[in-house]
């Protein structure tokens, strides 16, 4: 299972993979729930305390619950439940994987504009400051 954090909000881009992570924990959870013989209506509850949620209105993935609920075989709730998960972990690297990707330009972006910015103040400004004074402006 997954253990799942709230990022801060600075960090926009890691909540679609965290909330991911949390669908595949909760589709894991409730499928081990139901192989172990818990009936449904005991193991969502479980489910969305193991990951965190308050309740269901509270969830992240009210569609999944829905599902489970309306599925009348076992097996078939347990195959769609594995398959999820491994979707929803695969959507998750996915996300982080794009995000090694684009944040080290993301950095560059913002370092190179903070040093122009520092570069500017320190010198552009003063220089342009002391030219406009000898001119008699």
């Amino acid at each position: 299972m997954f253990l799942t954090l709230q990022p801060p909000r600075l960090f926009f881009w890691l909540r679609t993979a965290n909330r991911e992570l949390a669908k595949a924990s909760f589709a894991g959870i409730v499928a081990l729930l139901v192989r172990s013989n818990v009936p449904l209506p005991k193991a969502l509850p479980l489910a969305f305390q193991a990951v965190g949620a308050k309740n269901q209105d509270n969830s992240p993935l009210p569609h999944l619950v829905r599902w489970m609920q309306q599925v009348p075989n076992e097996a078939v709730l347990l195959s769609g439940l594995q398959q999820y998960s491994e979707t929803a972990v695969f959507r998750a690297q996915n996300r982080l994987e794009r995000i090694k990707q684009c944040l080290p330009m993301i950095v560059m972006l913002a370092l190179g504009c903070f040093v122009f910015v520092l570069y500017f103040v320190t010198i552009v400004f003063p220089y342009g400051c002391l030219l406009w004074q000898a001119a008699g402006v």
